[in-house]
């Protein structure tokens, strides 16, 4: 707590005196707060924006471990015609304060120093682009009355009392600091509110990981992943994403006769977890003849992937939104202990897949160029398939900063 509000100090004075420097023309990137960082989709299409209008990018990984995929550096370097800076949490002062906007990825955690100054000063545009527009709609059996995002990282919603409640104040303080939360639709627009205090702030722009999905269902050459990866898609009969949100939960057992139906059916699994979990992947599934490890080395986002793919296999995970973009087949795989919070199909469309036989059996149904039989009533509601363009969406965002 004593941490937090002399950050808060030093940012309120840091901002002070940055008042007087010239014209700010540099833009702040808060990675998602996960450990190693994380640049994903929703940057790098505001990157090729923000190059007509800024003249630097301060990319901020607050773990200080530089996780973030070299390839995306290099895309963004190669799209944005100013000067990239990859920086740890010791210069974030410096960046915040040649810059003009700052885009934070999470909720909690990134810049919460920084926010609660700009509370008080509103001399540079903070905007929040949440992680995605669902998260997570289950818990555990003994927490079904609220989604886990509820009782998890955003439990300071909820009254407490002693030091807990002057934190939950000083977070809500943070949250405030917003002059802009992007999301998609008046849907998503409406739960949030719940969570940042109200629709002040939300703006209904749509999630730019979703114009990038639009663009790549139509340009596939232009995906960001490496040669080989698109080598071993092109020479593939079917191919399916799994991307566990945890630790894979498959016994070697169950995996064998997994690999033994994709090698009968030409079908290649490729397997990416989360950056958190891939030092944790078994040796079975690493060394399966009929598996394609893809890493932040081969491809830095799920987006630029699942243009490729047939179908995408997750654990309850944001990332079924981008299957859903690109209305390819989503199951979520599910263990026993796992209760969903709200009744099917509306809070996790998709098919909802329990144990190994299940599992088995998606695997065996999918064919190329299927798509999701809920896909359109996805994209009605989440409304991915916009008729406008990202620089339309954004065309105003932006006025009165030049």
């Amino acid at each position: 707590m004593l941490k937090t509000v002399f950050g808060v100090i030093n940012a309120f004075f840091g901002l002070i005196s940055s008042r007087k420097t010239s014209v700010k023309k540099g833009v702040t990137i808060f990675l998602r707060s996960a450990s190693p960082g994380t640049l994903d989709s929703d940057f790098f299409p505001l990157v090729r924006l923000l190059s007509k209008r800024f003249d630097k990018v301060f990319i901020i990984d607050k773990s200080g471990s530089f996780g973030v995929a070299r390839s995306w550096i290099d895309a963004i370097c190669s799209e944005f015609s100013g000067e990239v800076e990859l920086l740890g949490p010791e210069e974030v002062g410096r960046a915040i304060k040649l810059s003009r906007v700052v885009f934070c990825k999470n909720a909690s955690g990134d810049g919460l120093h920084y926010r609660i100054a700009n509370f008080f000063l509103r001399s540079r545009l903070f905007v929040l682009i949440p992680h995605g527009p669902t998260t997570k709609p289950y818990a555990s059996s003994e927490a079904v009355v609220l989604p886990s995002v509820l009782v998890g990282s955003e439990r300071f919603l909820y009254p407490s009392g002693g030091v807990w409640g002057l934190r939950s104040l000083v977070k809500n303080l943070g949250m405030r600091g917003y002059d802009k939360i992007i999301l998609q639709n008046s849907l998503e627009a409406y739960r949030k509110s719940l969570i940042y205090a109200g629709m002040k702030s939300i703006d209904c722009r749509g999630y730019p990981r979703f114009y990038r999905a639009a663009y790549l269902t139509r340009n596939k050459s232009d995906a960001i992943c490496s040669d080989e990866f698109k080598n071993s898609v092109s020479q593939s009969g079917t191919n399916i994403l799994f991307a566990p949100r945890g630790k894979i939960k498959i016994g070697p057992e169950a995996w064998e006769i997994i690999q033994a139906v994709c090698a009968e059916r030409d079908i290649t699994l490729h397997v990416r977890m989360h950056p958190q979990y891939m030092n944790e992947m078994p040796e079975f599934v690493r060394s399966s003849s009929k598996v394609n490890i893809v890493d932040q080395s081969v491809a830095p986002g799920p987006v630029e992937v699942l243009c490729f793919m047939d179908a995408l296999i997750t654990d309850v995970s944001s990332i079924m939104m981008e299957g859903f973009a690109y209305q390819i087949p989503v199951a979520h795989l599910v263990s026993g202990d796992e209760v969903m919070a709200y009744e099917l199909p509306l809070a996790l469309p998709g098919l909802v897949v329990r144990g190994d036989s299940e599992l088995l059996e998606f695997i065996s149904g999918v064919e190329p160029g299927m798509k999701d039989k809920k896909s359109n009533f996805i994209s009605e509601i989440f409304r991915l398939d916009k008729g406008y363009t990202l620089e339309e969406a954004y065309s105003d965002l932006f006025e009165g900063l030049d």
